[in-house]
């Protein structure tokens, strides 16, 4: 048992060391001051204002709780210890962007075994789309490192400082991409069906489960309250989100637009207003077309799997086909079929997660972006599916999954595919 712990503290050692060594070579190669754009220039600007004690305010210095608050606090604390330096947002980046690859080594070590564990830690390390992201003055990142240490947390031990600290955790990723929200009701059946051996047991730990949940949301909403007067858990972006989710602008999901709004919407004088009265537009239009809501709703979902991602950003050499993604795919594909077949109580958690953020773009929209906190649970269904195939001497197969998704790359980059991927845009973005 000694050799055993030993040779995990090993592997946990040469995993964050190898992960944070590719992304401080990274920043440090491709770090950049570059303007900011968008989500990026928002969350970069909220950062700014708390860094200077001007308080959780837009660009005009009007209140706001357009965005939720975590992210731009991370970024607030850094500017204020370091000054505004991307380069330092980039590189503390670079350090929980290594923390994910240790996070899934441990959640894997939990659910599978020490060598699935070991391949998907490694994989995370050199896996682009993670490693890329080190850079985007986003908020996934963060959020990602929040929810798998939840999960983590709440797989370990099965007492209640479990329970309280995952509650923690969790809280502390809704406020950074309330998305999540969806995933509670499923965590709280798994909770009871979990303790299903003592009820009284059960219920007591979803009860401490949401009460911490909560106790992390309630400055939030006080100070919303307060500053807004308006009753705020989360954001006032969820609006806007929506709206675009089923009316979709010119440009195509997964962007915002208040193309359509009306000029009503204008007349509105706050921005809790303006979100409540997208809501009211999204739900008059799902009831006024609900054959195209249908279309819609089968799009996004395709959208989040979407490989040819060089429309947002180029991730894969050139090439307009995401070859990591395609590769990771695959083989996820194959380890959900091989995990059906051994599933235990714990794994049925991660199952559950996946199902919250299917949920999500059902809900919401779908988006190549939105899918990179799903990447490090993937990829562990990625490696538990290639060591399947490959202890089983399915060679064939892998040799047949590599070639397919690198035909793809080769034909994406070299040849005259830019048509066939414009056609694709199209279709897959427009109602």
């Amino acid at each position: 048992m000694t050799s055993i712990n030993k040779l995990t503290s090993k592997n946990v050692y040469i995993i964050f060391a190898c992960a944070v060594a590719i992304r401080l070579f990274y920043v440090l190669i491709a770090g950049t001051h570059e303007p900011l754009v968008t989500d990026a220039k928002d969350y970069d600007n909220l950062g700014v204002q708390l860094s200077q004690w001007k308080g959780y305010v837009d660009s005009l210095g009007k209140p706001t709780a357009f965005r939720p608050p975590v992210y731009p606090l991370f970024l607030g604390v850094i500017y204020y210890v370091f000054g505004h330096n991307l380069i330092i947002v980039q590189l503390i980046q670079s350090l929980l962007g290594a923390g994910i690859c240790l996070l899934v080594y441990f959640i894997a070590m939990i659910v599978s075994d020490r060598k699935v564990a070991g391949i998907s830690a490694y994989v995370c390390c050199f896996y682009p789309p993670l490693v890329i992201n080190t850079l985007e003055i986003l908020s996934e990142l963060l959020f990602t490192f929040f929810m798998l240490s939840g999960i983590w947390i709440i797989l370990g031990k099965n007492r209640l400082i479990n329970y309280i600290l995952s509650g923690l955790l969790f809280g502390l990723a809704l406020l950074t991409r309330p998305f999540i929200i969806f995933f509670f009701p499923l965590l709280a059946f798994w909770i009871v069906i979990k303790n299903k051996g003592n009820k009284g047991n059960a219920f007591k730990k979803v009860i401490i489960f949401f009460v911490t949940l909560l106790f992390v949301l309630v400055p939030w909403t006080l100070r919303n309250y307060y500053q807004l007067h308006s009753f705020i858990p989360l954001s006032n972006h969820g609006g806007l989100t929506l709206y675009n989710s089923y009316v979709v602008p010119d440009a195509g999901l997964s962007f915002n637009s208040l193309q359509g709004v009306g000029n009503e919407y204008y007349e509105i004088q706050d921005e809790t207003g303006e979100n409540r009265y997208l809501v009211k537009k999204t739900i008059e239009y799902i009831k006024a077309n609900p054959i195209n809501v249908v279309k819609i709703t089968i799009k996004k979902v395709l959208l989040l799997f979407y490989p040819f991602d060089g429309y947002w950003y180029s991730i894969s050499f050139g090439s307009k086909f995401n070859v990591f993604w395609g590769l990771v795919f695959c083989f996820s594909v194959i380890g959900f079929i091989v995990n059906l077949a051994k599933r235990n109580m714990d794994k049925n958690l991660i199952y559950l997660l996946l199902a919250s953020f299917l949920i999500n773009t059902i809900v919401f929209y779908g988006s190549p972006r939105f899918r990179l906190p799903m990447d490090p649970l993937l990829i562990y269904f990625a490696s538990s599916g290639f060591l399947y195939l490959y202890q089983n001497g399915n060679i064939v197969i892998i040799s047949f999954l590599f070639l397919v998704n690198g035909g793809l790359f080769v034909l994406f980059r070299y040849f005259s595919f830019q048509k066939l991927f414009e056609h694709l845009s199209i279709w897959m973005l427009s109602t």
